[in-house]
C-alpha cells in the first residue's frame, strides 16, 4: 500500500502554486478562521474523489460557506466582512488549476501521481481531465511553464498530459487519463491498494472528513455506516389491488360459441384444403427434382470418369516425352561413339565412361525402388487396416504383399507386367475399400449416436431419473447442455393399484417418457429437437392441457388409478387414457367402447384385443432406481464408449488407407513405371556394354557397339510412336470432355431451379410434413408407368381444391366480420388474414368456454397467492436480509469498539439496535420464518391494514421519512451504550446534550476510522508498507487532549494516515499527534505558509500532562487527596 507524501497545488484558492509535504505519522493544517486551512483539506479531498460532486463533502459549518464550490476555489474567491454586508472578491478571473497527489510505497521507486485539472471562469467551470501516472513522482515544476520575467503559469493541459504519459511509459507503466470520476477513482485505488471497493471507499472517506457535525447516534448509523437498500413494493401493491377489485361474474356466451365454432369449422376446412394443395405442389416438384438430379448425377459421373482419363493422359505425356528424348539421346550418343575410332580411345576415358554409367544405373534404380516402395506401403496399410477380413480381395492383397516383400528382400525388380498386375489389383480394391470405409463411417455415426444416448441416460441417472429410450436420452442431454431442466412424466406419476401397473404401462408405452421441461422453455426445447432432428420425443405443452388440469375423473376409469403431485404430468397421462373404463368381463369389454382389464384385454377403436404385456423389468411409472439399475446403466455407458472409440479408430485407419490408395492410383501408372523401368534397363545395358579397360580387348568393342546402336535405334523409334499415339488419345478425350461439360451445366441449372422451387413450396406456411411424406410414399410405391398418371391426377385435384378454397374462405370471412362487428370487437389485420382470424376465433372460443364463476374464484385465489408470494419474495425476504445485515453491521462495529482502549473515566462503548415499538408488528412479520407456523400476510387483519397503508403511502410518496418500507432502518432505534467494568452506565443519546469535552464523539471517530480502514482493505495485525489517507476537518473538535491522543493513536494503529485541519488554538492538542504541521497566516489575498516539524522532545513535552501517558500524575493527585483528608 502507498502513502501520500506530497500535494501540489496550482491556481487553487489563494495559492498560485505550492507543494505540501504530507507525513505518514500525521500532518495538520493550522490557522485562524479564513486562513485557508479548510481549502487545502478540500483540495486533497477533490483529488481523492476525482471532483465527483456526489462524493465531495465541503464543511458547511465553516465560515464563508457560500463560497464553497470547485469554481470558487479555483478562482480564489474571498469574502471581506460578515453577513449580508460582506464583499466577495476573487484573486483571479480565470484559472487553470492543478491538484496533484504523490503517493509512495515501501520502495522509493514505487511511486504514483494522480490528480485533477480544472478550468474555471467567472461564469463556468469544468474538469479538463483526471490523471493517474503509475511510476511517476510529479514535481511542482511539472505543472508550470515559464512565461517571461521569471514568471510562471500553469502548463497547458494537453502538454501536461503529453509529459505525464511519457514519464509513466518511461517507467514501464501505462498512464490513465479520463474524464470519468468513477474510472479515475477505481484506477487510483487500484494503484494505492489493489481490490479496494470504490463505492465503499467513497462512502467511508466522505463521511470521515467532518465528524464535528454528528449530532445523533441514530442518524449517524442510518446515514453513514448502514447503507439503505431499496425495496420493490410495486408487485405486492398491484396484486392486493387486483385482489380487492376482483368480482364474481358469469356471462352467458353459448350463442357466441356456436357462431364461432361454425366459423372455426369453415376456417379449418380452408386450412385443410390449403395443406393438400401445398403438398400436391411440393410432391410434384420433389419428383421432378429427383428426376433432374438423377440425370445430372449420371452426367457428372460420366464427366468425372472422362476427366480422370484426360488427367491420366496428361500425366503420361511428359513421361513418354522424357522417355523419347532419353532414348533418342542414347541413340545419338552411341552413334557418335560408333563414329569415332575405338582404337584411339585411351583406357582412362573408358574408365570414366563406365563410372558415369554406373551412377546412372543407381539413379534410375532409385526411381524404380521409390515406385515399388509406394506400392508396397499401400498394400501394407490395406492389409493392416483390413486385418480380420475374410473377403477374397483381402486375401489377394495379402498374397501380393508377401510377394512384393520377398522381392524387396531379394533385390528383385518387378517387371512392367508385374507392376501392371498390382496396379490393376489396387484399382479393383479401391471401390471395395470405399465400401468398407462407408460402412465404418455408418458404424461410427451409429456409435456416436449411441454414445450421446448413453450420456443422456447418465445425465438422467444423475437427476434420479430412469430413461430407457435412446432418442429421449439424447434429448435430455441436449436440453441439459442448453440449461433446460426436464423430467420424464414417469418420474412424476404413480399407479395406485399394483395389479393395474402392467396393463397401464403397456397401454401408455412411449408416452411414459414424454418430457416435462421447465416452465417457459417449451418453445426452446421444441426448436432444439427440430434442429437436431431427434425423432419420437414428446415435449409436454401445458397450454394444451389447461382444460385437463384439476379435472375430476370418474372413479371407474383407468385414469383414476394415476396419482402425482405434478398436475401437468398427471393431466397429460390422464388425457392419453381418456375415459377408458376398468372392467373384468367379456360383456363389459363388449359394452364399453374404451376399456381395459388387468389381464391386458383392451377395447378400443371398435374392437377388442389382448395387448402384448410389457415385461415387469421395464415398468417405470413411480418406480425408483435401484443399485442394479445404476450399475446396468454405468456398464452400458462403458460398453458404448468403448464401442464408439473402436469405431472411430477403425474409421480413421480406413480413411487413411483410402486416401493413400487414391494417391497411389493417381501417382503410379503403368506408363510412369514403364518409363522408370526402361530407363533403368537402358542404363544397365549401357553399363554392361561399356568395356573394362583391363579385361576387354579393344577390337571386340566395335562389334558390341554396333549391336547396341541397332537396339537403341529400335527403342527410340518405338518410344516416338507411343508418344504420338498417347497424344492423339489425349486430344480426343479433351474434345469429348469439353462437349459434355455444357450439358452437365444445363442439367445442374435445371436441377437447382427445381430445388429452389421445391424449397419455396416446402417453406409455404400451408405445407404439412406428415401429409407430404405420406403422399410421397404412396406415389413412390407405384410402378414407373403408373407414376406419371398419379402425379397428373394429384395436380388435377390441386386445381379443384384451390377453387373450393376461395368460396369457403369468403363465407367464413363474412361470418367472422359480422361477428366482430356485432360485438364491437376492434380487429384490423384479422379481417383480411384468414390465419389470424382462425387463430383469434380458436383462442376466443377457449376464453369464452373458460369464462365461468369457478374461473373467477380461481383467479381471485391466484391473486391472493400472488400477493403473498410477491410480498414474501419482493418485500419480506429482502427486508429480512437487510435486517440481518443491520445485525451483522452492529456486531462488526462492536467488535471494533471492543478493541479500543478505555477512554475518559475508563469508559468503553457498545452500539445497540432495539426494535421500534411503532413498527414491532411489521418487524415480527418480516423476521418470522418458522415453516408451517409462518405468519401470513392475510392472517392478521390489523397487520394487513397497516401494511396496506404503508404500501399505499409508498406509492403516493407521503411521509417517506417515517415509512419503514421506504427505509427499513426505521425498524430500529439506534443508540450507544456507555459501559464501565462491563456494566451499562448510560446511553449516548442521553449524554450528548449535557456531555463536556466532546467525549461522546470518540466512538464516531473510532467507527469512521475502522470503516475507512476496512474500505482500504487494511487487515488488522498484518504487516503494512503504507497507510490509507483519512482527512479530518475540525479534527477532534471539543475533545480534550487525552481523548484526542488516544483516538488518534487508535486510528494510526488501524493503518491510517491522518491529514487534519484545526484552529491555531488547538496546536497544543494536535502537535503530539503529528510529525509536522503547516501554520497558515493570511493577509488579504496572500497566504503565508510555515512548515513546522514536531520533534520528539517537543512531542514529549506537549503530552506531559496527559494522565493516560503519565501514571505519576495520577499517583501524585491521589497522594494529595489522601493528604488533604488526613
Amino acid at each position: 500500500m502507498k502513502t501520500l507524501v506530497n500535494a501540489h497545488i496550482v491556481q487553487f484558492s489563494l495559492w498560485d502554486y505550492e507543494t505540501f509535504q504530507i507525513s505518514a505519522g500525521g500532518t495538520a493544517i493550522i490557522g485562524p478562521n479564513g486562513a485557508g486551512k479548510t481549502s487545502l483539506i478540500d483540495a486533497v479531498q477533490i483529488a481523492m474523489v476525482g471532483g465527483h460532486g456526489q462524493h465531495i463533502h465541503f464543511n458547511a459549518q465553516s465560515v464563508h460557506k457560500d463560497a464553497r464550490s470547485i469554481r470558487s476555489y479555483a478562482l480564489g474567491t474571498m469574502r471581506s466582512g460578515d453577513g449580508e454586508n460582506g464583499v466577495i472578491t476573487r484573486k483571479r478571473d480565470e484559472a487553470l488549476s492543478y491538484i496533484s497527489l504523490v503517493f509512495q510505497g515501501k520502495d522509493e521507486r514505487d511511486v504514483l501521481s494522480a490528480g485533477i485539472c480544472i478550468h474555471a471562469t467567472v461564469t463556468d467551470s469544468r474538469t479538463l481531465g483526471l490523471y493517474v501516472f503509475p511510476g511517476v513522482a510529479l514535481k511542482l515544476e511539472h505543472h508550470l511553464e515559464e512565461v517571461g520575467d521569471n514568471s510562471k503559469a500553469p502548463i497547458d493541459w494537453e502538454l501536461f498530459c503529453h509529459h505525464g504519459r511519457n514519464l509513466s511509459r518511461s517507467a514501464g507503466r501505462e498512464p490513465t487519463i479520463t474524464s470519468q470520476p468513477e474510472s479515475y477513482v477505481r484506477e487510483l485505488l487500484h494503484n494505492i491498494q489493489q481490490s479496494v471497493d470504490a463505492r465503499r471507499f467513497l462512502r467511508a472517506f466522505g463521511h470521515s472528513i467532518n465528524l464535528k457535525a454528528v449530532s445523533s447516534v441514530g442518524d449517524f448509523l442510518r446515514g453513514y455506516l448502514i447503507e439503505a437498500t431499496p425495496i420493490d413494493k410495486r408487485g405486492t401493491l398491484q396484486h392486493i389491488k387486483t385482489l380487492r377489485a376482483l368480482s364474481q361474474q358469469i356471462e352467458q356466451i353459448k350463442e357466441q360459441i356456436v357462431q364461432l365454432e361454425a366459423i372455426e369449422k369453415s376456417y379449418a376446412r380452408v386450412g385443410d384444403l390449403r395443406r393438400k394443395a401445398a403438398v400436391a405442389e411440393a410432391v410434384k416438384l420433389q419428383f421432378a427434382s429427383e428426376s433432374a438430379g438423377e440425370v445430372a448425377a449420371n452426367l457428372e459421373k460420366e464427366l468425372t470418369e472422362l476427366s480422370q482419363s484426360v488427367e491420366d493422359a496428361r500425366r503420361d505425356l511428359p513421361y513418354l516425352e522424357e522417355l523419347q528424348t532419353s532414348l533418342q539421346n542414347a541413340y545419338e550418343a552411341l552413334l557418335q561413339e560408333f563414329s569415332a575410332d575405338p582404337d584411339a580411345q585411351q583406357p582412362a576415358q573408358l574408365l570414366s565412361l563406365r563410372q558415369a554409367r554406373s551412377s546412372n544405373v543407381l539413379q534410375t534404380l532409385k526411381e524404380v525402388n521409390r515406385i515399388s516402395l509406394q506400392v508396397r506401403m499401400v498394400l501394407q496399410e490395406i492389409s493392416d487396416n483390413c486385418d480380420g477380413e475374410t473377403s477374397p480381395w483381402i486375401k489377394e492383397v495379402k498374397q501380393n504383399l508377401d510377394i512384393w516383400d520377398g522381392w524387396a528382400k531379394s533385390d528383385h525388380i518387378a517387371s512392367v507386367s508385374q507392376m501392371e498386375q498390382v496396379l490393376d489389383l489396387l484399382r479393383r480394391v479401391n471401390p471395395l475399400l470405399q465400401e468398407n470405409l462407408e460402412s465404418a463411417r455408418k458404424i461410427a455415426s451409429l456409435a456416436k449416436k449411441a454414445s450421446r444416448s448413453s450420456e443422456g441416460k447418465l445425465k438422467a441417472l444423475s437427476q434420479g431419473n430412469r430413461i430407457t429410450d435412446g432418442n429421449v436420452a439424447q434429448a435430455v442431454l441436449l436440453f441439459a447442455n442448453a440449461g433446460i431442466t426436464c423430467v420424464p412424466v414417469a418420474e412424476l406419476v404413480q399407479v395406485l393399484d399394483i395389479r393395474w401397473q402392467g396393463p397401464i404401462e403397456t397401454f401408455l408405452g412411449p408416452h411414459r417418457l414424454a418430457l416435462l421441461v421447465q416452465e417457459g422453455s417449451e418453445d426452446e426445447a421444441v426448436e432444439l429437437i427440430r434442429r437436431e432432428k431427434i425423432n419420437d420425443v414428446t415435449i409436454i405443452q401445458p397450454e394444451h392441457l389447461k382444460s385437463e388440469i384439476d379435472r375430476t375423473v370418474a372413479s371407474d376409469t383407468v385414469a383414476a388409478l394415476l396419482q402425482g403431485e405434478n398436475k401437468v404430468a398427471l393431466a397429460y397421462l390422464r388425457r392419453i387414457l381418456g375415459r377408458m373404463k376398468r372392467v373384468e368381463t367379456a360383456a363389459e369389454l363388449r359394452r364399453e367402447d374404451r376399456a381395459l382389464t388387468t389381464d391386458y384385454m383392451l377395447s378400443a377403436n371398435g374392437g377388442t384385443k389382448r395387448i402384448r404385456p410389457l415385461p415387469e423389468g421395464r415398468w417405470i411409472l413411480g418406480i425408483k432406481l435401484t443399485n442394479e439399475d445404476r450399475s446396468a446403466i454405468l456398464e452400458e455407458n462403458r460398453q458404448v464408449l468403448l464401442m464408439a472409440r473402436e469405431a472411430e479408430q477403425r474409421e480413421g485407419k480406413l480413411a487413411s488407407a483410402s486416401n493413400n490408395l487414391q494417391s497411389t492410383i493417381q501417382q503410379v501408372t503403368k506408363t510412369a513405371y514403364e518409363v522408370a523401368f526402361t530407363l533403368h534397363r537402358t542404363a544397365l545395358t549401357e553399363l554392361n556394354a561399356t568395356p573394362d579397360p583391363d579385361t576387354i580387348p579393344v577390337p571386340d568393342r566395335v562389334a558390341v557397339l554396333q549391336l547396341n546402336l541397332k537396339t537403341a535405334k529400335s527403342e527410340a523409334d518405338k518410344s516416338k510412336k507411343d508418344y504420338e499415339t498417347r497424344n492423339a488419345e489425349f486430344t480426343k478425350l479433351s474434345t469429348n470432355f469439353d462437349n459434355l461439360k455444357p450439358q452437365l451445366e444445363s442439367r445442374r441449372e435445371e436441377y437447382q431451379k427445381l430445388q429452389q422451387q421445391l424449397a419455396e413450396a416446402v417453406a409455404d406456411t400451408d405445407w404439412d410434413r406428415e401429409l407430404a411424406n405420406a403422399e410421397y410414399s404412396r406415389i413412390s410405391a407405384m410402378d414407373n408407368e403408373e407414376l406419371g398418371d398419379a402425379l397428373e391426377d394429384l395436380y388435377s385435384k390441386r386445381q379443384t381444391w384451390l377453387k373450393n378454397i376461395s368460396s369457403i374462405e369468403q363465407v367464413a370471412r363474412d361470418d367472422f366480420i359480422d361477428f366482430i362487428n356485432d360485438h364491437s370487437i376492434e380487429l384490423f389485420d384479422e379481417r383480411n388474414d384468414w390465419r389470424l382470424a382462425h387463430k383469434w376465433v380458436t383462442s376466443h372460443i377457449g376464453k369464452l368456454k373458460d369464462s365461468t364463476l369457478a374461473d373467477y374464484e380461481n383467479e381471485a385465489q391466484s391473486a391472493r397467492e400472488a400477493a403473498e408470494e410477491s410480498f414474501q419474495s419482493d418485500v419480506k425476504f429482502k427486508m429480512r436480509e437487510a435486517i440481518l445485515r443491520v445485525r451483522q453491521e452492529i456486531r462488526d462495529l462492536n467488535k471494533i469498539l471492543e478493541t479500543c482502549p478505555a477512554f475518559t473515566n475508563g469508559e468503553k462503548y457498545q452500539f445497540v439496535a432495539d426494535i421500534s415499538p411503532a413498527h414491532k408488528s411489521l418487524y415480527e412479520l418480516i423476521v418470522n420464518n418458522s415453516g408451517d407456523s409462518e405468519i401470513d400476510l392475510f392472517s392478521q387483519p390489523e397487520t394487513q391494514v397497516n401494511i396496506m397503508a404503508l404500501l399505499e403511502a409508498s406509492e403516493s410518496g407521503q411521509d417517506k421519512g417515517n415509512n419503514p418500507l421506504e427505509d427499513y432502518r426505521l425498524l430500529f432505534n439506534f443508540d450507544l451504550q456507555i459501559r464501565q467494568d462491563g456494566k451499562v452506565v448510560d446511553l449516548l443519546s442521553k449524554r450528548m446534550g449535557v456531555a463536556s469535552n466532546g467525549e461522546h464523539r470518540v466512538p464516531f471517530y473510532v467507527i469512521a476510522g475502522a470503516a475507512l480502514a476496512t474500505a482500504y482493505r487494511i487487515r488488522p495485525g498484518a504487516e503494512r508498507s503504507g497507510a490509507g489517507l483519512m482527512i479530518l476537518d475540525e479534527a477532534f473538535y471539543g475533545m480534550d487532549a487525552q481523548n484526542s491522543f488516544v483516538t488518534a493513536e487508535f486510528l494510526k494503529s488501524l493503518g491510517l494516515q491522518l491529514l487534519m485541519a484545526g484552529p491555531d488554538s488547538d496546536v497544543g492538542k494536535l502537535a503530539p499527534l503529528l510529525d509536522n504541521y503547516y501554520d497558515l497566516v493570511r493577509y488579504g489575498a496572500d497566504v503565508f505558509v510555515e512548515q513546522v516539524r514536531v520533534k520528539e522532545p517537543a512531542r514529549r513535552l506537549l503530552s506531559s500532562d496527559i494522565p493516560l501517558l503519565h501514571q505519576e500524575l495520577l499517583d501524585a493527585q491521589e497522594a494529595q487527596l489522601i493528604a488533604n483528608v488526613q
